[in-house]
């Protein structure tokens, strides 16, 4: 059997056939270049060994190549990172397709390039994988904005760091979004405070503090601004300024958060309790000196007139004893007379004695004395004899007199003279209330209760009168005052109160 020959008439019909399949194919392939250049974003087509078989006009420009030498080359050459470039088409090749891919495509004539790789898979008819269709975009520009924006949170934290208070941004719910170092360095038990609510950061409490300035502001939508202690284990430490300022949407005009500026003042409060201390003690000294002043004037006022008067009813005496013994009749008259004279004249001598002491009082500006030491000093001249003294007072001055120490050796010496059987002494000092009491206390026979307060009267006694008398006056200077307390045969005891103001603990806080 012969093959059947095809007639002319379908000749023409399959030419025609093959054409119009030929125009479809030359439509199709103008149509995709079309695309393909019509993309200001570089695109290639990439066979599965890697070369690439086909690219636009954007690739060409960036690469700084033609088409001839892109066509057939290994895709990966063109990159800053080949390795990179190869592991990412063979991701395709395995997964179907990458999603903004970082690479850098480095330019014939060496300028770098960086762009992001979106590439997938593209099949035969037959379904099996062509190739790849990877398209690059240039994000130059936004490189450039986030090394503008890199820059400026740079800066923004080395100025932030630079502060030595406390900077915190908080959201409305009044979560830390952002902290300084300072605020690190305050609360490093809470490290990292972002995304922790700020009272449960920086005071573990579940709910805002009772003075939050913060807390304000999220509802006024104001700066606000508060003053606040700050403690430890229940105690204040020191003090912390607080400020708060709103930030806003632009869009909206909402409040978005709060910048929180935390500044420690402790060292300013300090000072300035310091200078307060400082004003109130100047203020105290001055008063001082002007009651000591006022008490001078009084003291010499006082000794001008009533030791003129004492020294001149003496006087009278004296010569109306002087005219009675120059008519005395006997000689035993006479004697009697003299005796009585040198009695008068010791009495003036005492008188004028005592004007010489009582003058030194409150002349010199009172100071401050260690009690424990002044005691000391005064035993020292004074005849104990084998009486037990017993001091029960460290680290007390007070402020007195210079001639404080008198005071004590009065005490002490009245003790002696009057007190018959003593055989021990003790110094000691209680509080009491505002007050801080010095004690003085033996065991000798103690004091009437009708000449507890007769024995600080001037010339009151068995001898001279004075001791007691100068001891009072010589305290109240700067405002001490002194009372017998004893029980009458057991044994004197003597009570200075010290007033606030007028004494130092050396181990007070």
């Amino acid at each position: 059997m012969r093959k059947k020959s095809t007639t002319s008439a379908e000749k023409l019909k399959n030419q025609g056939s093959r054409s119009n399949t030929d125009s479809q194919f030359r439509l199709a392939n103008t149509y995709n270049r079309s695309l393909l250049e019509a993309s200001l974003d570089p695109l290639v087509t990439i066979s599965p060994d890697g070369s690439i078989s086909d690219v636009n006009a954007a690739t060409i420009k960036v690469t700084g190549f033609s088409r001839e030498e892109l066509i057939g080359t290994d895709f990966s050459i063109y990159f800053t990172e080949p390795d990179r470039a190869k592991a990412g088409y063979e991701k395709v090749f395995r997964e179907g397709r990458v999603t903004d891919y970082e690479l850098q495509i480095r330019h014939r004539n060496g300028t770098i390039i960086p762009v992001l790789y979106n590439a997938s898979v593209f099949k035969d008819g037959a379904g099996n994988i062509a190739g790849v269709f990877a398209a690059a975009r240039d994000i130059t520009e936004r490189k450039k904005t986030e090394k503008a924006l890199q820059a400026q949170e740079r800066f923004l934290n080395d100025v932030l760091s630079a502060l030595n208070d406390g900077i915190s941004v908080q959201d409305p719910s009044m979560t830390i979004l952002r902290v300084n170092k300072t605020i690190e360095q305050w609360y490093p038990e809470s490290v990292p405070h972002v995304g922790k609510r700020c009272f449960e950061a920086y005071h573990q409490r579940n709910k805002p503090c009772d003075i939050c300035p913060v807390q304000k502001t999220l509802e006024t939508g104001k700066p606000d601004h508060a003053l606040v202690t700050i403690k430890t284990a229940g105690k204040v430490a020191g003090w912390a300024e607080i400020f708060s300022y709103p930030m806003f949407s632009p869009e909206t005009g909402r409040i978005t958060g709060v910048i929180e500026h935390v500044r420690d003042i402790t060292e300013q409060k300090c000072l300035e309790y310091t200078y307060e201390q400082e004003m109130e003690y100047y203020s105290a000294e001055l008063k001082r000196y002007v009651e000591t002043l006022a008490t001078t004037n009084n003291k010499l006022n006082l000794m001008n007139s009533v030791t003129r008067h004492d020294i001149l009813n003496t006087v009278t005496g004296l010569l109306g004893v002087i005219d009675m013994a120059l008519a005395a009749g006997t000689k035993e008259e006479e004697t009697a007379f003299l005796h009585d004279i040198r009695t008068l004249g010791k009495t003036i001598q005492t008188q004028i004695e005592f004007t010489r002491q009582y003058q030194d009082i409150g002349v010199q500006v009172a100071e401050w004395y260690d009690v424990r030491s002044i005691i000391t000093s005064a035993m020292e001249h004074l005849p104990l004899n084998g009486i037990a003294v017993t001091i029960n007072i460290d680290r007390l001055a007070i402020y007195a007199d210079p001639l404080i120490g008198k005071v004590f050796y009065n005490i002490v010496e009245n003790s002696i003279r009057h007190g018959e059987h003593v055989t021990r002494m003790s110094f000691d000092c209680r509080k009491a209330d505002s007050d801080i009491v010095i004690i003085f206390s033996d065991d000798g026979v103690g004091i009437p209760i009708d000449q507890k307060e007769k024995i600080f009267l001037k010339g009151f006694g068995k001898h001279t009168g004075l001791g007691m008398f100068l001891a009072r006056a010589i305290l109240s200077i700067t405002d001490i005052t002194i009372r017998e307390t004893g029980e009458p045969f057991q044994g004197a005891r003597f009570e200075i109160s010290v007033p606030k103001g007028a004494y130092r603990l050396a181990n007070a806080q």
